[in-house]
């Protein structure tokens, strides 16, 4: 039997507050990994290989956020943190198997701070972007990803993938 599953609708919560309501979508960060190309004699093409992390940016749009919210999106000299809360609906054969919670979990700065447009009779929408350093992704109480920049961890399937070059650095 057929399974599809769907992700709809989330909840952002900005340093633990919850902007319910206040913003209308965003934009989780593209994970680009960064490689070098490699060539030598004797090799009849080019190798690519992994040197870390493109930097990455995550966006959120708004209505109006409150001023609490507001503000930890404005000063680019202190981290915020998000908490994305999504549900993903689980269909087999067309019927509702099960609703799962996924959670994405982000830390970075303000990278802008916007102030929108306004027109008679529409609403203004803003978008805030952030130059994250850090990205946890959990679904279904299942750790997919954690991407830490700052303390050199890549955890991908419960994998610590950086762990012997950390211990290598002695860090």
């Amino acid at each position: 039997m057929v399974k599809t599953m769907k992700l709809r609708d989330a909840n952002v919560y900005v340093n633990s507050t919850s902007t319910h309501g206040q913003s209308t979508e965003i934009t989780l960060p593209e994970i680009i990994p960064s490689k070098s190309e490699y060539k030598a004699l004797g090799m009849v093409g080019v190798r690519k290989f992994f040197t870390g992390f493109d930097a990455m940016e995550c966006s959120i749009k708004w209505n109006s956020p409150e001023n609490e919210v507001a503000i930890a999106c404005s000063n680019p000299l202190k981290v915020v943190s998000l908490m994305i809360r999504a549900q993903r609906d689980v269909y087999e054969g067309g019927n509702l198997e099960s609703q799962q919670p996924v959670v994405f979990y982000v830390k970075g700065t303000p990278a802008n701070v916007p102030l929108g447009t306004l027109k008679p009779k529409e609403d203004t929408e803003t978008e805030t972007k952030l130059d994250l350093t850090y990205i946890k992704w959990v679904q279904n109480g299942e750790e997919i990803l954690e991407l830490d920049i700052d303390n050199n961890i890549f955890v991908v399937g419960g994998e610590d993938l950086l762990a012997t070059y950390r211990e290598n650095l002695g860090i």
